[in-house]
């Protein structure tokens, strides 16, 4: 890939399966597994040089995408895109309900309108948990740098990516958002970290009864509720507030 121009700026390499060019202009990433891979840019011009360079040096087929790695894309008009994982998920809570003893527990970061459509026939048991986005952010932040050392970003940048919907598990508000109008639902109970964090036996109990089973109690990690004000920039603050203000006025969030 660098042979052919990719990478010559601004490199992000995990064991040679991802490239990632930026310019001012120009935004260019070609991730790969196996013998499979995606050209992604803003480009079209520079996604047909490196599609031609690619099959000048080997045999490369070049297929609309549609499908990689069980992740659904979906393109629209606009030149945004969709990623879900819809048919995945189906897939493995099948194979885990076909394995696992009734009752079970399934935990999952899909919006409610990913869900199996299954889950509002059968009626099964909801618990959606949300917290502050500030909070959030910083917690993903530090779980990416964790759980992959390849991942080099500056807080600040993920912070940028967060609020203009650039991550994956997004658009935040619209997520929380697709549980919070279904409050009505008997088989949903809507939750917040902080009340958890604040009052954890009373919303034990709630869970407790919501369930209609004795829970065991068992905490972990600290979880700090707004440990934000010690990671953030009063600029990031600022931007974070401004974007909830503008989503939850369009998505008539209370």
């Amino acid at each position: 890939m660098v042979a052919i121009g990719i990478g010559n700026i601004d490199i992000l390499s995990y064991d040679g399966t991802e490239w990632i060019e930026r310019t001012l202009s120009n935004a260019l990433y070609v991730p790969k597994f196996v013998d499979d891979g995606i050209v992604i840019g803003n480009n079209e011009e520079s996604i047909d040089s490196v599609i031609s360079h690619l099959q000048k040096k080997f045999e490369v087929k070049a297929m609309k995408l549609g499908c990689f790695l069980g992740m659904e894309i979906k393109k629209f008009g606009d030149g945004s895109i969709f990623v879900h994982q819809s048919a995945y998920a189906r897939k493995v809570l099948q194979m885990q309900c076909n394995t696992l003893p009734s009752p079970r527990l399934m935990k999952s970061h899909l919006p409610a309108y990913l869900l199996p459509k299954e889950i509002w026939t059968v009626r099964t048991k909801l618990i959606h948990i949300s917290r502050d986005v500030k909070d959030v952010a910083v917690s993903f932040y530090h779980y990416a740098c964790n759980r992959y050392p390849f991942y080099k970003v500056s807080a600040h940048d993920l912070f940028h990516s967060f609020y203009n919907d650039y991550i994956v598990f997004g658009p935040y508000h619209q997520h929380v958002q697709s549980y919070r109008q279904l409050h009505h639902l008997d088989h949903l109970l809507l939750m917040t970290y902080e009340e958890l964090s604040e009052n954890t036996l009373a919303c034990a109990k709630r869970v407790s009864e919501f369930l209609g089973c004795t829970l065991h109690i068992q905490f972990c990690r600290k979880g700090k509720v707004g440990g934000y004000r010690d990671e953030l920039s009063e600029e990031d603050v600022k931007n974070f507030d401004e974007w909830t203000r503008r989503n939850k006025k369009e998505l008539a969030m209370e």
